[in-house]
């Protein structure tokens, strides 16, 4: 049961306050933005803005630039917003940045921006 609780612990920290926002770079200046779920020597699992999860060999990638995860869930926000036109999946990942970055009035004018495009 301790292994249990302290196994959930460690997700959650890893959920809410170490994760980061990520693009993945390759030659010819093609970058991929997203998170890193899990990276070994030989590959890097990767959740890109829009949903999909993709596998990538290291020696593919020639560098990755590392936001906080706030940026991720904007961009995410931005790419359901502009592009699938879904306000509802917008709002809530502009509402999960406010629950990292309370106040933070940015996200605050991307949730307003979010409801009036519904």
């Amino acid at each position: 049961m301790r292994l249990y609780v302290l196994a959930l612990f460690g997700a959650m920290v890893v959920c809410l306050g170490g994760a980061q926002a990520d693009t993945l770079w390759f030659s010819g200046n093609n970058k991929l933005e997203g998170h890193v779920l899990r990276k070994t020597r030989e590959n890097t699992n990767f959740k890109l803005i829009y949903g999909g999860n993709l596998v990538v060999e290291n020696q593919d990638i020639s560098r990755t630039e590392t936001e906080p995860f706030v940026i991720y869930l904007l961009k995410r926000g931005d790419y359901y917003l502009e592009e699938r036109k879904d306000s509802e999946q917008a709002l809530k990942n502009y509402r999960d940045a406010l629950k990292l970055k309370p106040d933070d009035p940015y996200i605050t004018e991307r949730i307003e921006w979010g409801v009036l495009s519904q």
